[in-house]
């Protein structure tokens, strides 16, 4: 799996957001963010407020210990498509909320969109309403066949497009078509995607990692929720000094950088 030296996820817009993040009304940055720190976290309105402007082609994942961004760059497309794996109520889903609602506030429509797959629309109802939402789509509706099948043909006519669009599927093991041509479109997304600016989003649980055959080596980046049982993560492949079982349920993520792991937090979304 390639590292963060080729994806640059965090950093990668640093020195634009340095001069914000030094001049900012009361905004300062934290060393480290212990467990018993997370129950006053800032929202999510809080920081991009504080944080603003950040970089037009960069989108929003969370907040590192160190108290930079955590940032994606959608005009690299080395990190290709991204899974999320943790436990069941690590707070993968909320993760997904998270960047969409930073992309609401931060982007302008005809610069970065979302659409939304899953198998229960009720959670993602409010997303609907978003002006940079291309909708939320029930798994195994023709809706969803259609939603996929026209973002396929847009990876062929949007070479000339600035526009990004990102595609959430929530609980991945729950959300894969049963159509054929469906399960192509999504097959052809995750290998070509992030190269014609649309990038897919995963959320996985770890009981379910063994289910879903070979749609796991489609993901080249992979970040991690908490996982408790660390035969679960020997069992992954991750090294115990990730410390997966210590990350904070809910809202603590990691990912590998380099020889290392970046940890970083997801914001409340309340106003």
């Amino acid at each position: 799996m390639q590292t963060s030296n080729h994806y640059h996820l965090a950093i990668q817009a640093l020195q634009e957001l340095i001069p914000v993040l030094e001049n900012t009304n009361g905004f300062k940055r934290m060393d480290a963010v212990s467990s018993s720190q997370t129950e006053e976290l800032p929202t999510l309105f809080e920081i991009i407020k504080n944080l603003d402007p950040i970089p037009k082609s960069s989108i929003f994942l969370g907040m590192a210990t160190d108290g930079l961004p955590v940032l994606l760059n959608l005009n690299d497309p080395q990190p290709g498509p991204i899974l999320v794996i943790g436990d069941h109520e690590s707070g993968k889903n909320f993760f997904l909320q998270t960047i969409a609602q930073a992309i609401s506030i931060l982007h302008a429509p005809k610069n970065v969109r979302f659409g939304v797959i899953t198998y229960r629309p009720e959670i993602w109802r409010e997303f609907q309403r978003k002006a940079n939402c291309l909708g939320v789509f029930t798994t195994n509706t023709y809706a969803t066949i259609d939603f996929l099948e026209k973002l396929t043909n847009w990876t062929h006519s949007n070479h000339n497009d600035t526009q990004s669009i990102l595609l959430l599927i929530d609980e991945i093991e729950n959300s894969i078509p049963d159509n054929r041509d469906a399960q192509q479109d999504l097959f052809y997304l995750l290998n070509n995607g992030p190269v014609f600016r649309v990038w897919p989003f995963a959320t996985l649980n770890t009981t379910q990692y063994s289910y879903i055959g070979n749609w796991t080596d489609l993901f080249k980046t992979r970040i991690y929720g908490q996982i408790s049982g660390l035969s679960t993560s020997s069992l992954l492949g991750i090294p115990a000094e990730a410390g997966l079982n210590t990350l904070k349920n809910g809202n603590q993520f990691t990912l590998p950088e380099s020889n290392s792991w970046l940890r970083f937090w997801i914001p409340t979304m309340e106003k």
